[in-house]
């Protein structure tokens, strides 16, 4: 997990924190093979794109739309 994506989390609310590991543990059970970054970002509702090079990057959601979307409760 990168720094930035780190800072992001922690400017989360509690209650959307934990719906975002939630999501994250079932993204990440789905299948094993995926990276603890990937799943989290999957979580957010970011959307990954890859260079020419095979790079990937993250088209990071605006804080706003992260906690619409994680403001559930299980």
């Amino acid at each position: 997990m990168n720094e930035k994506l780190y800072e992001l989390l922690m400017k989360m609310p509690k209650k959307n924190l934990i719906n975002i590991m939630w999501d994250a543990l079932d993204v990440m059970q789905a299948y094993n093979g995926r990276t603890k970054m990937f799943c989290i970002m999957e979580s957010i509702g970011a959307v990954a794109h890859e260079d020419e090079y095979g790079c990937i990057t993250y088209s990071i959601p605006k804080i706003n739309e992260i906690k619409k979307l994680t403001s559930f409760s299980y």
